[in-house]
């Protein structure tokens, strides 16, 4: 498992363009993907996959002393 430390605008940035990504691929004409339907369904898969981990992502709250 990967831990990533991020500010609140990096996290919220990630999630917009995760979004973006999905809404791009979405929007995609059938001209635009032609023989590559397997990588484009792979890459929406992926990002609705990522939508889902960035749903369910933990904070840790750090106290220094």
């Amino acid at each position: 498992m990967i831990t990533l430390s991020l500010t609140p605008r990096q996290f919220f940035y990630l999630q917009a363009a995760v979004k973006r990504d999905q809404e791009f691929l979405e929007e995609m004409a059938p001209w635009d993907i032609d023989d590559q339907t397997a990588e484009h369904a792979a890459d929406v898969r992926m990002c609705k996959a990522m939508q889902r981990v960035l749903h369910g992502v933990e904070q840790t709250q750090v106290i220094t002393h």
